[in-house]
């Protein structure tokens, strides 16, 4: 008697059909949440794109040019670079309104230097929170990846075990036992074909945020350095 790959699972038994309904559905997971980054990333790149078109500060080093991309800035909610570049110019507002509010002048008053060790942990600060929200998505591909192996084992087992338990009570004809083991490679091939894309999933994720997180830390020196000459042209003045 031939058995299709449905009448397989439709005939499995109870736990062997939790098994695959349990993997089917990580697997259907770790998929939406391969969609959702998808969409994140391409909105993150567009987001940078419109930012780096409001202007580039490097090159002007013009307090009013910075003015214009901070006003410009809060229009990207998703791009990392224009959030670094309103996390640095608000700290940068603050120290200048603290010498104010001290009587030390200004930022481009004598002496009046930016904690360069202070701003950078500002930055490294500001990359955890950009990035916080995304991380339990994450660690949802990691769970899956890791653990549906195991569920596809578990099924495995059971299978066989009902198999064995089919010939213990005499049906030892393959007719008899090839639905039992059948069920159970299919279990195996479940558990991985849920497991190896969400693994897959995950490392592009954790590589994609390595590099955006080493983006915003190599743009949020490069804005501290540009502060620190623009302070410094303007004290000479």
């Amino acid at each position: 008697m031939n058995h299709s790959f449905w009448e397989i699972i439709w005939n499995a038994s109870l736990v062997g059909k939790i098994v695959m309904i349990v993997l089917v559905v990580a697997s259907l997971i770790s998929w939406a949440i391969w969609y959702y980054y998808l969409k994140a990333f391409k909105q993150m790149k567009e987001d940078n794109r419109l930012f780096d078109n409001l202007g580039d500060p490097m090159r002007s080093a013009d307090l009013m040019v910075m003015e214009h991309i901070y006003q410009n800035s809060s229009k990207f909610h998703f791009s990392p670079k224009a959030r670094v570049f309103r996390n640095v110019y608000d700290q940068l507002i603050k120290f200048n309104e603290d010498l104010i509010s001290s009587g030390k002048g200004d930022i481009f008053g004598p002496q009046n230097k930016i904690s360069n060790d202070y701003m950078q942990r500002s930055v490294s600060s500001i990359s955890i929170e950009f990035f916080l929200p995304h991380e339990k998505y994450r660690s949802y591909l990691a769970t899956i990846a890791s653990v549906s192996p195991f569920i596809g084992l578990f099924g495995t087992v059971w299978g066989i075990v009902d198999s064995f338990r089919g010939l213990a009570m005499g049906q030892g004809t393959l007719e008899a036992v090839a639905p039992g083991i059948a069920e159970a490679l299919i279990a195996t091939a479940a558990g991985l074909a849920a497991s190896i894309p969400a693994s897959i999933f995950f490392n592009f994720v954790s590589g994609r945020f390595q590099e955006y997180r080493s983006t915003m830390t190599a743009y949020g020196q490069d804005l501290i350095n540009l502060f620190e000459r623009v302070m410094a042209v303007g004290l000479k003045k």
